[in-house]
């Protein structure tokens, strides 16, 4: 049974997708609110246990009824656990997917509906004026019979000549008008079986694909119910076996032992009973020592001197950082001007910063400066001149640090952390941060930041440690067989993998923090490597993490790539054409003033010209030929299969395609995943089919199993697939792209391809647009934060509504490589910089990722923007030089590990 059986039907049909639609948003209010409901609780819950934990008895003074009373908290704190893990499954199992996909199913139905409700109304038109015409057809016929049986009759009876001529006038008048009426309808009716073959013609395709997108809706909806039976089900059962847990240490509660235990903790060391003794004041008097009298008299002049460096130092301070309105957005320098002049006259006597130089002389009086300073990084905004007094200061404060020998690393974090905070601008409106003012020689000590880092480890590690514990603890047995197993098996040099764990991804974070600071303070690159080394190597970072921050100190070395980048002059330019093209240089050079139709001539002349020049011809036709669209599509295809070899490829697509159909189970978990991306892929195109895109993922993840199936890869088959309108030609060239291009390498385990394309855009951007890579440090983005789609599925998801612009990037990708997906990345990232109208992580993050959506201030991808790709001059010289920087790194993360 199929819909195209009830063509005729189609607003029934329209009316019962509605119906369908309006079922999934039924169900995603359902889960929602569901999931509120649970939210509510969970939250009434924890206030419960958090005012029950109060009660709670000490651990030190543990009976069997405590311990059962604890495990009541513990039981509704998994409870509440359990809680919250079941409501992340809902939210991105069956919530997320569910409004993706209704989202999807009512564009995909409300296009198709569309496309039917002109030739559908048209019919339904056609159709009711059919059946006017045909009451008006048998009105007239019947009048028309009427008046002929009149005109007889009269003939016959009636001998009154002007009554038989009048009667035969009516006659042939009615008979006329009946003809006429007949002819009308014949006509109409003709018209209407015409508007019945376009019906046919059209509908037919469009109730197929309404029955594709309802059998869908009806999958998806049973697979979501299923995966909410299971998530349900797993909920269920990890609520039961806590439950038998506590059940177990309630069974254990014994009042014999609880009394002996309350007995002996409060029975008296002194036998019998205690008297009291009366002392009097003079007793109590004399009983002070004087060390101790010598200390309350040190605390308050020690309290006295610490209220005069306060006041000292915020006198300073109010000068240099006065107190403005700093609303998001808005600039101080109104306020700064209008500051009272009496009070800055006072403020620049030279007294005060001497008393404020002798307070930043002490450890303790650097320490309240720090904090002070800390109190007012909300007016973060200076004069040029205060910025520069007030780094003056922190460079006196760190020389001292070094003439005494202070190595507290509090306050060194401090100074490193606002050192950040306060900045002024120039004249171009840049921020300069006060980290541009404050380079000393301090910062050259890799004691002091390694010290500095490893303090904040342990204090970020004694902030989680309660976590921490918790977590570890919920993997561990209870009762007092649990706590023997977990004795004996225990390896006291060993430590906790949760603690350990926990600690490497503290010490990961904290060391990509502080490769921040030691970028904008200057910390030569030998010893910013040889700290992040040193640290890895302390706290057993992986060489892959080690390779990361390695990386991050890396990208910001600009000197030595600038040099060697803007070395390679035209001399090496020509000594490069010439191994290219040998002794035909001198024709290479010539075929820029050729017309098109040249070409070929050029391509006939022998068999090593046609291997020379032809991918270079080929580049000509696709990217810089003015071609008609339904031509270029035909040389895009050719080109295409003959450079990823379609045309050449022995592989059997049918039979491997048929297994694959005929054993879906041999793909194990794949299956579903590609199920579910087929779901959410080319909704609102007619151009592929959800059959088609899963034959090809399918057959790929059979035919290569090592790599199998990647989320992207949908994207990558789909725009073969809508270019070549071939499934077999569509599933040769998949296989070739990834090979050709080494795309395999960016589906690993780890991403390792993906990674090295971080590095090297991150390095491009720093040499080729250093505002934006400055903006960029300054906010803490990288483009590991914005360019994975990018280089995953070659732009396709992004842009897979603007094919004008996606073909022409794959050709320049499949005749180019990687170079171009680089020069491609520049380009939009130097379009959209001239947006950033706010320097924040959000809005430039939320400038990029919508740098395809359409724009009122710029538009990116227009009509000369493949003009504006081919100007971005990146070799593949360059390329290779920022590769083999980044396996530099690599080798030595892993030359660190091999010592350890």
């Amino acid at each position: 049974m199929s819909y195209t059986e009830i063509c005729d039907k189609f607003e029934t049909v329209s009316l019962h997708l509605q119906k369908g639609s309006d079922t999934l948003s039924s169900l995603g209010n359902y889960f929602k609110a569901y999931k509120k409901s649970f939210e509510t609780f969970n939250s009434h819950l924890s206030k419960l246990v958090d005012t029950f934990q109060i009660d709670l008895p000490k651990e030190g003074n543990m009976d069997t009824l405590s311990m059962a009373l604890v495990s009541l908290n513990s039981h509704t704190k998994k409870f509440i656990q359990s809680n919250t893990n079941f409501l992340k499954n809902l939210q991105l199992d069956l919530i997320e997917p569910l409004e993706l996909f209704s989202q999807n199913f009512n564009s995909t139905n409300q296009s198709q509906v569309m496309k039917a409700a002109f030739p559908y109304k048209e019919l339904a038109r056609f159709k009711e004026q059919l059946l006017k015409v045909r009451e008006k057809y048998f009105t007239s016929s019947e009048t028309a019979e009427k008046a002929a049986q009149r005109f007889e009759n009269l003939s016959k009876i009636d001998s009154d000549k002007d009554k038989r001529e009048k009667a035969q006038r009516d006659a042939i008048y009615y008979r006329t008008q009946s003809v006429n009426a007949c002819e009308t309808y014949m006509q109409i009716v003709q018209e209407v079986n015409n508007k019945w073959d376009e019906y046919d013609h059209i509908i037919p395709g469009i109730m197929e694909s309404l029955q594709q997108s309802e059998e869908s809706r009806i999958h998806f909806i049973k697979s979501t119910l299923e995966k909410y039976a299971k998530h349900f089900q797993r909920y269920h059962h990890l609520c039961g076996e806590n439950l038998e847990e506590m059940a177990t240490i309630i069974g254990n509660v014994n009042s014999s032992i609880d009394i002996l235990v309350f007995v002996d903790s409060n029975k008296s060391k002194i036998g019998g009973l205690i008297r009291e003794k009366f002392i009097s004041y003079e007793e109590w008097k004399g009983s002070k020592t004087t060390a101790e009298i010598k200390e309350e008299e040190y605390e308050v002049l020690e309290n006295h001197e610490i209220n005069l460096d306060l006041e000292q130092i915020n006198k300073v301070l109010d000068y240099l950082i006065p107190t403005f309105n700093n609303n998001k957005g808005l600039k101080p320098t109104d306020d700064l001007l209008s500051f009272d002049e009496d009070v800055e006259k006072k403020y620049l006597e030279p007294m005060h910063y001497a008393r404020l130089s002798s307070i930043l002389a002490r450890s303790e009086g650097r320490s309240l400066f720090c904090e002070i300073l800390e109190s007012k990084r909300k007016q973060s905004f200076l004069k040029p001149e205060n910025l520069i007094k007030l780094s003056q200061f922190l460079k006196e404060a760190l020389t001292v640090m070094i003439h005494d020998n202070d190595h507290n690393p509090v306050e060194f974090i401090q100074i490193l952390l606002l050192s950040h905070v306060f900045h002024t601008e120039d004249e171009e409106k840049k921020r300069i941060y006060l980290a541009n003012y404050i380079q000393h020689h301090i910062f050259s000590d890799k004691g002091r930041w390694i010290h500095a880092i490893e303090h904040t480890i342990a204090a970020k590690l004694e902030a989680d440690k309660e976590f921490i514990e918790k977590n570890s603890k919920q993997n561990k047995e209870s009762g007092i067989f649990g706590a023997l197993k977990q004795y004996a098996g225990k390896n006291p040099f060993q430590k906790d993998p949760e603690m350990e764990r926990a600690e490497k991804s503290v010490a990961f974070t904290v060391i990509s923090q502080f490769n921040y600071h030691m970028i904008c303070i200057g910390v030569p690159i030998d010893i910013a490597n040889s700290i992040v080394i040193s640290l890895s190597k302390k706290y057993g970072l992986d060489p892959e993490k080690t390779t990361f921050l390695l990386s991050e100190i890396q990208v910001n070395q600009k000197s030595a790539m600038k040099s060697m980048y803007s070395s390679r002059d035209s001399v090496k330019i020509r000594q490069r054409d010439t191994n290219k093209w040998g002794d035909l240089l001198s024709i290479a050079l010539s075929l820029k003033f050729l017309e098109p139709c040249d070409y070929f001539s050029v391509l006939l002349v022998s068999k090593v010209w046609l291997n020379k020049f032809k991918k270079f011809i080929l580049k000509k036709w696709l990217l810089d030929w003015d071609v008609e669209p339904e031509k270029k599509s035909i040389i895009r295809t050719k080109i295409w299969m003959h450079i990823l070899q379609a045309d050449s490829c022995p592989i059997e697509y049918s039979a491997f395609c048929s297994k694959v159909n005929e054993n879906p189970e041999i793909l194990g978990e794949h299956s579903e995943i590609i199920d579910m991306d087929v779901f959410r892929s080319y909704q609102s195109s007619n151009q592929i089919t959800q059959d088609i895109l899963r034959n090809l993922l399918r057959t790929y993840a059979f035919y290569n199993p090592d790599v199998g199936y990647c989320q992207g890869m949908n994207y990558i088959a789909g725009t073969l697939y809508i270019q070549l309108q071939n499934e077999e030609f569509a599933f040769k060239c998949m296989v070739g792209l990834i090979e050709k291009y080494d795309m395999s390498a960016l589906y690993e385990h780890n991403l390792p391809k993906l990674k090295l394309f971080f590095y090297q855009l991150d390095r491009l951007i720093g040499l080729l647009l250093p505002e934006v890579w400055q903006m960029f440090k300054e906010t803490g983005i990288t483009s590991a934060h914005f360019s994975s789609p990018w280089f995953l599925t070659i732009f396709a998801t992004i842009l897979q509504n603007k094919p004008a612009i996606l073909y022409p990037i794959w050709d320049l990708f499949i005749l180019e490589g990687w170079k171009a997906i680089f020069k491609i990345a520049i380009t939009i990232l130097n379009i959209v910089s001239n947006s950033f109208d706010e320097e924040s992580f959000d809005t430039i993050m939320t400038d990029i990722s919508s740098a395809h959506l359409p724009r009122t201030e710029i538009q990116v991808f227009d009509e000369h923007f493949i003009e504006r790709v081919k100007k971005v001059k990146i070799s593949s010289e360059l390329l290779e030089d920022l590769e083999g920087e980044y396996e530099k790194l690599k080798e030595s993360a892993r030359f660190k590990n091999k010592k350890k």
